[in-house]
C-alpha cells in the first residue's frame, strides 16, 4: 500500500501582466557556516527596498526568543509563571508620548520600550513582592533561537532557504527583474560565501515570448511579400506595396509609445494579426492607378487620380475592419486587460495603412511604376488563370440562381454554429512555461522526518530525467 498520494500539474498563469512573483532564490547553505545564517537576512532588505517596484518579499529563517526557567526559581521568589509572562509584555512595549509643534506640524512622540537586544531581555528587572528587584538572568536562561522547522527548501539536493520576491501591481516585471538581477549580482559580491540561485523568473518566459511573437511577425511578413511577388510577378511593384509594412510598423510603435502602451506580447500579436491586412489597401490603390496607366494617363495624373477613385472605398473597409475591435475598448474587468492593448494596435495599424495607401504609394507609383508589365506565361500564371475563370464561372451562377446562392450561403451559415454548442470552454488556453507542480501528501500524523525520506525518493526519481534542469522542493508540516 502506498504511503504517500501526489498529483503532477502544469502551473496556471492568468496573464503576464498580473503575475507577482519575479524571483524565487534559494540560497545554499552547505558552504557556509551557522554563525553567518543571521546574513541571509541582509540580502532580503536590500533587494526589497532597492527598487520602487517590489512589492512585498518573503523567505529567511525566523528567530525567536527562548526563555528557559531554572527549577525551583519561580517558587523561591514567590513568582508564577503568568506573572512574569505579564512582566514582560508590559516591558516589550512603545507607549505615545503626546506631540510637539514645529512650525505647521505636529510630530508625535513616543517612548521606546521594546527590547532591542538579548541584553535588554536578561536585564529586566523584576519587582518582588517583598520589596527587592531581581532580573530576568537571575531566574532564567535567555537565547535567541531559530523557530522549529516547519518549512525545508532545497534545490537540487542541497538544503537551502527560499527567497520569494513580489513586485508592485503597477511595475513592469522585466524592469523589476533586470533591477533585482543587479542587486543580486552585488549581494553575491559582498556576501562570496553565499551560492545565490535563481529558480524561478518571470521576466524569462516574458522575453522569451515576446520574441517568439517578434519572430512569427518577421516571417508572416517576408511570406506576406513573397506571396505579393508570387501574383503581381513585377519586383519593382512588388516594392511599392511592401514599403507599407515597416512605414505602418514604425509609425504604430510611435502611436503605442504616446499612448502609454507597453511592448508585450498582445500589442505583437496585434501587429502580427494587423501585418496582413495592412497591404491590403495599398494593393487596392496600386490596381487602380495601375489600370489608368494601362487606359493612357501619365505617372502623376494616373496615380492622383487612382488613389481618389478608390479613397472612400478603402476607408470605408478599414473603417468597418476596425468597427470589429472598437467594442474591445470599452469593455472593462479582466477582459480589457487582456484584448484592450490588442484592439488599439490592430485599429492604429490600420490607420496608418490606410494613409500610406493614400499618399506614399500614389506618390512611388509616379515614380517607378511601369506602363505595361510583360505577363509571363509560367505554371502559375497558368493556374492562377484556371482559378480566376472557376470563379467567374462560379459567380455568373450565383447572379442566374440567385435563390438558390442565398440557400446555400444561408445553410453553411447554419452548419457553422452548430460546433460551438460541440467544443469546449475555458478561460485561458494552457500555457507552457517548461515548468511542472508536483503537489505531494502524507497521511495525517506523518513524521517531519519520514516527508523528508519520501521526498529525497522523489527528488532521486525526478533527477533521472535528462530534461530535468533544476528541481526546488519545498517541504511543508501542517500545524
Amino acid at each position: 500500500m502506498s504511503l504517500y498520494s501526489f498529483s503532477v500539474k502544469k502551473p496556471i498563469t492568468l496573464l503576464m501582466i498580473v503575475c507577482v512573483v519575479i524571483i524565487t532564490g534559494i540560497v545554499s547553505l552547505t558552504k557556509i557556516p551557522l554563525d553567518l545564517l543571521p546574513k541571509i537576512e541582509v540580502p532580503v532588505a536590500v533587494v526589497s527596498t532597492s527598487y520602487k517596484g517590489v512589492g512585498s518579499e518573503s523567505g529567511g529563517k525566523e528567530k525567536e526568543v527562548n526563555i528557559s526557567l531554572e527549577e525551583g526559581e519561580l517558587e523561591k521568589y514567590g513568582l508564577t509563571i503568568d506573572k512574569l509572562v505579564q512582566l514582560i509584555g508590559a516591558e516589550n512595549l512603545n507607549l505615545p508620548a503626546g506631540q510637539i509643534k514645529k512650525g505647521n506640524k505636529k510630530l508625535s512622540l513616543k517612548t521606546v520600550g521594546e527590547f532591542q537586544s538579548i541584553e535588554d531581555i536578561k536585564s529586566m528587572p523584576i519587582p518582588l513582592a517583598t520589596g527587592g528587584v531581581i532580573h530576568l538572568r537571575d531566574i532564567a536562561d535567555v537565547s535567541i533561537e531559530d523557530k522549529e522547522t516547519t518549512t525545508v527548501s532545497r534545490i537540487n539536493g542541497k538544503e537551502g532557504i527560499n527567497i520569494s520576491i513580489q513586485k508592485q501591481s503597477d511595475s513592469n516585471t522585466v524592469r523589476v527583474s533586470e533591477e533585482i538581477h543587479k542587486e543580486l549580482e552585488a549581494i553575491e559580491k559582498d556576501y562570496p560565501d553565499l551560492d545565490m540561485e535563481i529558480v524561478l523568473d518571470q521576466a524569462e518566459y516574458i522575453n522569451m515570448s515576446i520574441m517568439n511573437v517578434f519572430k512569427n511577425a518577421i516571417i508572416g511578413a517576408v511570406l506576406a511579400v513573397a506571396i505579393l511577388y508570387l501574383f503581381l510577378r513585377d519586383l519593382k511593384t512588388t516594392l511599392i506595396i511592401s514599403v507599407s509594412i515597416p512605414t505602418s510598423i514604425i509609425a504604430t510603435f510611435i502611436l503605442l509609445y504616446f499612448g502609454n502602451i507597453t511592448f508585450n506580447i498582445m500589442t505583437l500579436g496585434g501587429m502580427a494579426l494587423g501585418i496582413g491586412m495592412l497591404v491590403d489597401n495599398s494593393i487596392v490603390v496600386l490596381e487602380n492607378i495601375y489600370r489608368l496607366r494601362e487606359n493612357g494617363l501619365d505617372s502623376q495624373s494616373a496615380s492622383i487620380e487612382g488613389a481618389k477613385e478608390v479613397s472612400m472605398a478603402v476607408s470605408a473597409s478599414t473603417l468597418t475592419t476596425i468597427a470589429v475591435f472598437a467594442p474591445m475598448v470599452f469593455v472593462e474587468g479582466i477582459t480589457a486587460t487582456i484584448f484592450k492593448e490588442l484592439a488599439f494596435t490592430v485599429a492604429f495599424s490600420l490607420v496608418i495603412s490606410l494613409l500610406v495607401s493614400l499618399t506614399l504609394i500614389p506618390m512611388l507609383a509616379s515614380r517607378s511604376l511601369k506602363k505595361e508589365v510583360e505577363e509571363k506565361n509560367n505554371g502559375f500564371s497558368k493556374v492562377f488563370r484556371s482559378v480566376r475563370d472557376g470563379y467567374e464561372s462560379i459567380l455568373s451562377w450565383a447572379l442566374n440562381h440567385k435563390g438558390w446562392a442565398i440557400f446555400i450561403a444561408v445553410a453553411i451559415f447554419v452548419v457553422t454554429i452548430f460546433p460551438l454548442f460541440i467544443l469546449g470552454g475555458e478561460f485561458f488556453p494552457p500555457v507552457d512555461e517548461g515548468t511542472f507542480i508536483v503537489n505531494i501528501d502524507l497521511p495525517s500524523g506523518s513524521s517531519f522526518q519520514e516527508t523528508n525520506n519520501v521526498i529525497e525518493n522523489l527528488e532521486k526519481d525526478i533527477s533521472k530525467i535528462k530534461e530535468v534542469d533544476t528541481i526546488s522542493i519545498e517541504k511543508r508540516r501542517r500545524l
